[in-house]
């Protein structure tokens, strides 16, 4: 009987043990579903609990300031193909950049060069310090006589967040001061009338300014834009250490520019690239997870990890590729190398809201942390 009872105890032992482990995952479930709330957009929105706040693993500025588009959406994007557009339109976008500039005559078809060895496909015109060229991606770039500029041969001075708060400062530049207030505005400018020029339904917002020093003791300002979409800008990191447990995306590289001075004559070396538009209906998101919310899970991710000091909070789009669109796409003739980076015309891919939590943004050296506004996903970039 003795033995018996023992079995007894230790059966019993057993399943109380059972038991208990059953309780604690279904506890630890249930706090992971419980890491967020979904809240209205305008509550989610609301970064005063965030001002100034410590974690372990994250320390936030005292003021963020977020850009709030008028809705937040899910569904899918897709890269066009303006090769038609371009083909008829070229030689009035490369007459009008060289008149801008004060070479209105001195255009001619013969440095114009078409050729399919070169992606994205399209025209380009090429004529001494003169260079343009328009791409079938929705791609364009126009550097007009910078070479004497020694633009390529630089030290970074100073880098600003668009993003973020900043103290506005005034830098004698090549031709005039100029602050980085009136340098932003300028390029944004820049931007739309580009836009208008191409005939491109897009718009790009410069998110970066580095102040730069040449080989002559010069300065300018390297300003970085991103590709707008439904009103956020498009994450534009592209991630150099691929993560296998953790969602593939593609960053949509948006456009530069260099600015030497006052006035848009002296925005010099402009490019425009990776334009992504919205595919079909958008779903508008009624309810998104908080950006207090998201900051805790990040948080809580990093968990053992250095504490690490954002510098700008903002909601970005993450784009994943994931097919060719039917019918213009399917037979991939737009992929003319397998092995190339980047977007294509006709790439399709989902688009999804993300809170972005920017630690370092130092080109190729970005630190980031990406929280999915619907489904708390977490991807984490560490470039360094």
């Amino acid at each position: 009987m003795k033995k018996s009872r023992a079995y007894i105890i230790i059966a019993c032992v057993i399943v109380v043990a059972a038991a208990a482990i059953i309780i604690i995952k279904h506890n630890q479930n249930k706090a992971d579903k419980k890491d967020y709330v979904k809240v209205g957009i305008e509550e989610a929105f609301d970064v005063s609990e965030l001002e100034g706040k410590e974690y372990d693993n994250l320390k936030f500025p005292e003021h963020i300031s977020i850009n709030k588009p008028e809705a937040v959406y899910t569904g899918e994007s897709y890269c066009p193909d303006y090769t038609m557009a371009n083909e008829a339109g070229y030689e009035k976008i490369f007459k009008q950049v060289l008149r801008d500039a004060g070479e209105e005559n001195t255009y001619s078809e013969k440095y114009v060069i078409n050729s399919d060895e070169y992606y994205p496909r399209g025209a380009m015109y090429e004529e001494g310090d003169n260079y343009m060229s328009v791409g079938c991606t929705g791609f364009f770039t126009a550097c007009i006589g910078t070479d004497k500029y020694n633009l390529e041969q630089n030290e970074i001075i100073a880098v600003y967040d668009l993003n973020s708060a900043y103290e506005d400062v005034e830098y004698e530049l090549i031709y005039g001061k100029l602050s980085i207030k009136e340098a932003e505005k300028l390029a944004n400018e820049n931007a739309q009338y580009y836009m208008r020029l191409l005939g491109y339904e897009v718009s790009y917002k410069a998110s970066r300014i580095e102040v730069m020093r040449n080989t002559d003791n010069q300065i300018f300002y390297y300003v970085r834009f991103q590709c707008v979409f439904k009103g956020a800008p498009i994450i534009d990191v592209m991630r150099q250490h691929p993560s296998e447990d953790e969602r593939e995306y593609n960053g949509a590289w948006g456009g530069e520019c260099c600015i030497i001075g006052t006035g848009a004559k002296n925005v010099k070396n402009v490019t425009y690239n990776d334009v992504v538009l919205p595919y079909g209906e958008m779903h508008g998101e009624e309810t998104i997870i908080s950006v207090g919310d998201a900051a805790a899970m990040l948080n809580r991710k990093l968990s053992g990890q250095k504490k690490y000091e954002i510098q700008s909070v903002d909601l970005e789009y993450m784009m994943s590729i994931k097919s060719t669109l039917p019918g213009d796409g399917e037979d991939n003739v737009h992929r003319w190398n397998e092995d190339a980076e980047g977007w294509f015309s006709y790439d399709l891919a989902d688009a999804r809201p993300c809170w972005a939590f920017h630690i370092d943004l130092e080109y190729r050296k970005e630190i980031v942390g990406y929280v999915d506004c619907t489904t708390g996903e977490i991807v984490f970039v560490y470039n360094q």
